[in-house]
């Protein structure tokens, strides 16, 4: 039996009553919870109401069955119908208990109907409830992932720009990427990869001025998948030379200010 079963309310002062006071009199504080263990029967039952079998209900709660029929009959505690006993008090409590329960049920419905087509079966909206739940989660990780990560004067940005910029040069309908995206794959080539800044620069160069390798690497992913095969193939190179190998920071800072003057990058 579920715990909500067991329960019924009790007044603090039922001991005050003036039938308890008399059942106390009798039967002292004994009597007493014998009468609160009689109610608790009764709330167990489904109708609340026990036959009349004194000698079984004395041999449940081990006291006698004079005590018992003393109990129930003797002070005006319970009520006799059909063979059968029950406290009015106890009804009264249970159909208090029973209405407050239906107009809690209403109101659920009321704000159901609300939020759901009566038409609809709550597991349905359920499952609509889940959908907006992981379309509001898709939302918010689109606008974190538009939040700019990298600053304009980032290294990363630097480099991905350049690779633009270079490809542009082969060809002037590249499509613009979006930098911040681009700048993830050289951030992990620096941390992930262990490459230098300096060795991420030359491969950007030498392979956007390879026949091959410019038609190929047209994303700071492909430079990262493909730089061990670009550093071979530069290596082996001899016709087109080597790029330069080096450069300082201050002049990889001033060649960004002339991809920031640049009129394809605004």
């Amino acid at each position: 039996m579920i715990k909500d079963a067991y329960y019924f309310s009790h007044d603090s002062n039922a001991h005050r009553d003036q039938k308890i006071i008399k059942l106390r009199q009798k039967h002292n504080w004994f009597g007493y919870g014998i009468y609160w263990a009689l109610i608790e029967m009764l709330r167990d039952e489904t109708n609340y109401k026990l036959q009349m079998d004194y000698d079984a209900i004395a041999f449940a709660l081990q006291t006698e069955t004079s005590i018992i029929k003393s109990i129930i009959e003797d002070f005006g505690l319970f009520v006799f119908n059909n063979g059968e006993f029950y406290s009015e008090s106890l009804n009264n409590r249970m159909l208090i208990r029973e209405e407050k329960s239906k107009k809690a049920r209403k109101a659920a419905e009321i704000r159901w109907n609300k939020d759901c087509d009566a038409n609809v079966i709550q597991s349905d909206c359920d499952i609509n409830a889940i959908k907006g739940k992981e379309r509001k989660g898709k939302e918010i990780k689109t606008k974190e992932s538009d939040k700019n990560i990298y600053s304009e004067q980032s290294s990363e940005i630097i480099l991905s720009k350049l690779l633009y910029k270079l490809m542009l040069k082969n060809n002037p309908n590249a499509k613009q990427p979006n930098f911040q995206v681009w700048a993830k794959n050289i951030d992990k080539m620096i941390k992930l990869d262990n490459r230098t800044v300096e060795q991420i620069e030359g491969s950007i160069r030498w392979s956007q001025q390879d026949s091959f390798w410019s038609a190929n690497i047209l994303s700071t992913d492909k430079l990262r998948k493909q730089y061990d095969k670009l550093f071979l193939a530069a290596k082996r190179s001899k016709d087109n030379g080597r790029p330069k190998q080096s450069i300082t920071e201050s002049e990889l800072r001033d060649f960004s200010e002339s991809i920031y003057n640049d009129d394809r990058y605004k």
